[in-house]
């Protein structure tokens, strides 16, 4: 596990686990119903670039990739 975070400790007891998964290999997305999935591939350093230009947002994903991102040294 990478890291532990508390998503909104005031409001909720949700906790998000965060893990670095390697050697994976594509596979065919499966969507439940009410999902719209946009599935995009990019280097490390794009991706901590876009946490910095707002473009993502997603509070787990920007802890994980700034931890990422620090524990690799990019």
């Amino acid at each position: 596990m990478l890291m532990e975070v508390h998503t909104s400790n005031s409001a909720t007891d949700e906790v998000g686990l965060i893990y670095v998964a390697e050697g994976l290999h594509a596979g065919t997305p499966e969507a439940e119903e009410t999902e719209i999935l946009q599935v995009r591939r990019l280097p490390l350093r794009e991706a901590v670039q876009w946490v910095l230009e707002g473009k993502i947002t997603d509070a787990i994903s920007v802890c994980g990739l700034l931890r990422v991102a620090r524990d690799y040294a990019i």
